[in-house]
């Protein structure tokens, strides 16, 4: 009698962890988005594979019934993430922040709105000035007593110009 109450205390428990889990809005939507794993070419220019992405994107957005397609390198709740050393170059201190690298309609795909700033745009590419998006968990723990949009941080060994 005790197993059989503990098992549907478990189980109500779980039931309404998904219920919650279920009426939680994530901050994207997905209804509708179709996720393709694709690997990156093989090949050592950052150019070219920036290129091969956009061709890959371009055609996907040709096809009939597609809105809009976007790149991301880790999906959104997955259980892989990339933690780099982040630092607002205004402040001295050194973070970690979780990174991704995303195409340029990313956002507009899963709808996820920016409060401020602007997109990235097609002038933004791999050689050109790094530009960043971050989201209002970075500003609010990071910069909160400023702007964010102009300030600049350091990732990757170089340096990304806040746009949005």
């Amino acid at each position: 009698m005790a197993l059989a109450l503990i098992l549907l205390t478990g189980a109500g428990l779980l039931i309404k962890s998904f219920v919650r889990m279920q009426q939680s809005h994530p901050g994207f939507n997905a209804r509708g988005v179709l996720v393709l794993h694709v690997v990156r070419p093989n090949t050592s220019s950052q150019r070219d594979c920036a290129a091969f992405f956009q061709q890959a994107l371009d055609k996907l957005e040709a096809l009939p019934g597609v809105q809009a397609a976007g790149a991301v390198d880790i999906a959104p709740m997955s259980p892989v993430n990339r933690n780099y050393a982040v630092q607002v170059v205004s402040k001295p201190e050194w973070q970690d922040a979780e990174t991704r690298s995303v195409s340029s309609d990313y956002f507009h795909c899963l709808d996820i709105p920016l409060v401020q700033g602007r997109a990235f745009a097609t002038e933004d590419e791999p050689s050109g000035q790094p530009v960043a998006i971050v989201n209002q968990e970075f500003v609010r723990r990071r910069i909160p007593d400023r702007d964010p949009i102009g300030q600049q941080i350091a990732v990757w060994g170089r340096t990304w110009t806040i746009v949005g």
